[in-house]
C-alpha cells in the first residue's frame, strides 16, 4: 500500500516505513512528535486505486518526526559580461526527516 501525499507545495510518493526528506514544517518540533498528513492525493490499496478530487478525504497519512537540517549550499552567481557586474550568492534549505508510520483508510 502506498500514497501520494501533498506538502510544501510537492508530491511525495510514500510507503510505511519510509523516510523522507520534506520541506520544514516547524521550528518547534521535537524528536518522535506525531504528524499527520491530510492531503492524500491518490492512494493504492492492493491494485485499487484511488484517486481524489483533489484530495481524500477519508485517508490520513501518520509520521513521526525524526530530526532537521540543512541541504548543501547552492551557490548563484549572477554575471553580465564587458559590464563589470559580478554577484556570487549562497542558499541553503531546511529541510525535515520524517519516518512514515502508518497509512490509514477510515
Amino acid at each position: 500500500m502506498y500514497a501520494v501525499i501533498e506538502t510544501g507545495g510537492k508530491q511525495y510518493k510514500v510507503e510505511t516505513g519510509q523516510e523522507i526528506k520534506i520541506p520544514l514544517l516547524n521550528d518547534n518540533n521535537e524528536k518522535g512528535s506525531e504528524v499527520v498528513f491530510d492531503k492524500i492525493l491518490m492512494l493504492n490499496n492492493d491494485g485499487k486505486v484511488d484517486f481524489g478530487k483533489p484530495t481524500l478525504s477519508n485517508v490520513i497519512v501518520k509520521g513521526k518526526y525524526v530530526n532537521s537540517d540543512k541541504y548543501k549550499k547552492i551557490n548563484v552567481l549572477k554575471f553580465k559580461k564587458r559590464k563589470r557586474y559580478k554577484i556570487k550568492n549562497g542558499h541553503r534549505q531546511d529541510f525535515c526527516t520524517v519516518k512514515i508510520e502508518d497509512i490509514v483508510v477510515k
